[in-house]
């Protein structure tokens, strides 16, 4: 349309100057004659200038045009932005009531938020505080009060609940109880292995394996990687007598996990017992590799104790029982015997002291300043002969173990017991000699007095 509407104004602007040449042509009687260039030149100066003015006219008829059509455009962009700046306005006033909204169920969905957790954390705690009371019955009262407060508790783990009132039954022998909190405990989660594992546990001390084992079977389809479940499994079969299965079930126990020391000790004992003779080095092995793995199981060490007895090795026999006995010794209970028997000697009660003293040396046989305190009561009282047994003994455990802190004390009692033996009368019963080394030696006399 562009180059039509330029088509038609070079039509017309020829159509001027032809009608500019007729006019011309007509005053002058249509005759077309000019005297000089001057006049031609003229005559064509006009009619540029007249088609320039025309062209002027349209340019500024086209400039104005398009001028109304910006204005027009502006308008219409001024209004379209109007329309835009409502509409974010309006967008921007929901957006601030929908983040109003948003922040005021957030706030509300924290604050709820906290006070589950406080009271879960209470639930917690208070579930914390009744495992561990030491009684059975009290643990069953209180589990069984927390039930009944709290029988749809959100977060806490009901199943959980009922197996530790389970067991707590089970240690006050109401199997019935027990029996029915775990079954309880097994309809709440029976995707859990815990409620399985606890009732193969309560078949166990029912004697009843094959139904403990059927449970611990169940336990391994939900959590197969648990190496304590195919122990179990093994203990039952070998408790039933068939000890290849259940040997089979210790094999996989270790092959899931070969750092289990229970696994080798429960091994082992069955090992015995299918047959003692040729179990018993086996056993041996294993025992002492449940040992390397926890060197405080207490009850594999005297297994292994006992084995040693059987063979008439007493004394490797008598290293496990020490063992035994001094890593299972209170070192605070000792001390405490022995600083109550050194202020019942400092008030003169000398009989108590002993007593005190006596108490730390059968926990702790080796103690050098209970050794030290044991010479000095019975030099106190006079028991010469045990003040120097004492004494001698005190000395040669200071030597072991390079602990001369009370060789003072010893050597106040040896100084005494040379006096005393230096006063002796030849008819005492009692006669103190020393030896090569200056120790105070004693013996019995039959002599009267």
């Amino acid at each position: 349309m562009k180059y039509v509407r330029y088509f038609l104004l070079t039509l017309l602007l020829i159509a001027i100057v032809e009608g500019i040449f007729f006019l011309h042509r007509w005053f002058d009687g249509f005759e077309f004659q000019y005297q000089d260039g001057i006049s031609l030149i003229a005559l064509w100066a006009a009619v540029l200038t007249s088609v320039f003015l025309v062209f002027a006219v349209m340019g500024l008829w086209a400039i104005d045009s398009r001028i109304k059509e910006l204005t027009e455009l502006k308008d219409s962009l001024f209004a379209v932005d109007r329309e835009m700046k409502d509409e974010l306005s309006q967008l921007k006033i929901q957006s601030r009531e929908e983040r109003n909204k948003i922040v005021k169920q957030a706030e509300k969905e924290v604050a709820n938020l906290i006070s589950l957790s406080a009271t879960r954390q209470n639930l917690y705690d208070r579930l914390a505080r009744i495992a561990s009371a030491l009684a059975p019955d009290q643990r069953a009262l209180l589990y069984t009060e927390f039930l009944q407060e709290n029988p749809n508790a959100e977060g806490v783990n009901l199943a959980f609940v009922h197996i530790c009132r389970g067991d707590a039954y089970l240690e006050m022998g109401l199997n019935k109880e027990a029996l029915r909190d775990y079954q309880e405990a097994q309809r709440l989660t029976p995707e859990n292995e815990s409620s399985y594992i606890s009732l193969g546990i309560y078949y166990v001390r029912q004697k009843d394996y094959a139904k403990s084992i059927e449970y611990f079977k169940k336990a391994i389809e939900l959590k197969p990687t648990l190496a304590s479940l195919y122990m179990n499994v093994g203990n039952s079969y070998s408790a039933m007598g068939e000890y290849e299965k259940g040997k089979e079930y210790f094999d996989k126990a270790k092959d899931i996990n070969p750092n289990i020391a229970d696994i080798y000790y429960n091994e082992a004992k069955y090992a015995m017992d299918a047959d003692r003779e040729k179990g018993t080095p086996i056993a041996e092995i294993l025992y002492r590799h449940c040992l390397t793995l926890n060197p405080i199981f207490y009850r594999a060490r005297l297994n292994l104790a006992s084995i040693m007895r059987e063979r008439s090795q007493d004394e490797l026999a008598f290293e496990e029982y020490n063992h035994v006995l001094t890593a299972g010794v209170n070192q605070d209970i000792v001390m405490s015997y022995i600083q109550r028997g050194i202020c019942n000697r400092k008030t003169g009660n000398y009989a108590a002291a002993l007593l005190d003293f006596q108490y730390a040396y059968l926990i702790a046989p080796h103690n050098v300043q209970n050794l030290s305190n044991l010479a000095t009561i019975h030099l106190a009282l006079r028991h010469y002969m045990e003040a120097d047994q004492f004494m001698r003994l005190g000395m040669s455990e200071a030597d072991k173990q390079d602990n001369h802190t009370c060789d003072p004390d010893f050597a106040a009692v040896q100084a005494e017991l040379l006096r005393i033996q230096m006063m002796m009368q030849p008819g005492f019963a009692v006669k103190l000699n020393t030896d090569e080394n200056g120790n105070v030696e004693t013996k019995n006399q039959n002599s009267k007095q």
